[in-house]
């Protein structure tokens, strides 16, 4: 009798910490992703609103942008529906060297590691895109991929633009994070802490000047330098984080390099705009500062 009860107890204690865990189609679940092109940045929001019946199976609908998603606990996969065409976006059964094949490709699993969302113990997965220049990505195990909660799906990231997930919200509080997790394999120690800022106005660029600006060496130190196209006569330079806050602004007269040093960050990766104050000319890209 007592064995049994001891396994009753058991059983209730393992469906209570079964039930704490954050699942990607929880109601009042709210993602805020950064987006960032050569003409735009800004953050747009991704809310689980309600349930839909689509052929006679139930998913969880969105806010924006308008797709459908449900989750199988069976076999912890997420589905989502597009187009009228379902996808597998999620497994979360997934092991070291185990793959998802999706329609830009089959991505890898490199690596696996475990993160507190809210004290509770969540899987992290650590995906290779597996294609020459293929961007790796992290997967977190009831919020999605930090890179984008459908980027697995879409693969948006290249050369002119990309998407960041910058806060996930859970029952309409931050979920803590704890430790940091890794964006990829960037180089630098980039990582998502789920920041208490979501918002981000939107901006757009005019007179965008394309490939014309060069940081040398890059990833950037101390010794690193912006290099323009042309002699600047009265500029300015305004540095942003990843969810889009100016963290420097410097004024430029008379200069066609600019010394990295002189814009005093810290490690990891920022977005620059060069601005020409004369002609309105704009320069704009990525930058990684590795430190010295």
């Amino acid at each position: 009798m007592k064995h049994t009860i001891t396994f009753i107890l058991f059983l209730l204690f393992t469906q209570i910490l079964s039930a704490q865990k954050i699942r990607f189609t929880d109601s009042g679940n709210v993602w805020h992703e950064g987006f960032s092109d050569m003409y735009t940045w800004g953050v747009g929001k991704f809310e689980i609103q309600k349930d839909v019946t689509i052929n006679g199976i139930v998913y969880k609908s969105f806010t924006t942008p308008g797709f459908f998603v449900r989750n199988d606990t069976t076999t912890q996969r997420v589905y989502m529906l597009k187009g009228g065409v379902e996808y597998l976006l999620y497994d979360f059964s997934l092991q070291v060297g185990d793959s998802i094949h999706y329609p830009n490709g089959t991505h890898y699993v490199s690596r696996i590691d475990s993160v507190k969302l809210d004290s509770v113990w969540h899987t992290v997965f650590y995906f290779n895109t597996g294609t020459a220049g293929g961007w790796p990505y992290a997967v977190v195990e009831g919020i999605g991929c930090i890179d984008g909660i459908i980027f697995p799906l879409d693969n948006y990231h290249n050369v002119e633009g990309h998407s960041w997930l910058v806060c996930f919200h859970h029952n309409g509080n931050k979920t803590n994070v704890t430790p940091p997790i890794l964006y990829g394999n960037t180089g630098v120690n980039i990582t998502f802490t789920n920041t208490d800022s979501c918002y981000v106005g939107v901006a757009t660029l005019s007179k965008t000047s394309h490939g014309s600006v060069t940081i040398s060496p890059h990833h950037a130190t101390v010794i690193s330098k912006i290099i323009l196209p042309e002699d600047l006569q009265e500029g300015t330079i305004s540095i942003f984080n990843t969810i889009g806050q100016v963290v420097k602004t410097l004024f430029i007269y008379h200069a066609q390099a600019i010394p990295v040093k002189e814009l005093q960050l810290n490690t990891g990766m920022y977005y620059y705009r060069i601005s020409d104050n004369k002609t309105g000319q704009v320069w704009q890209g990525k930058l990684f500062y590795k430190g010295e």
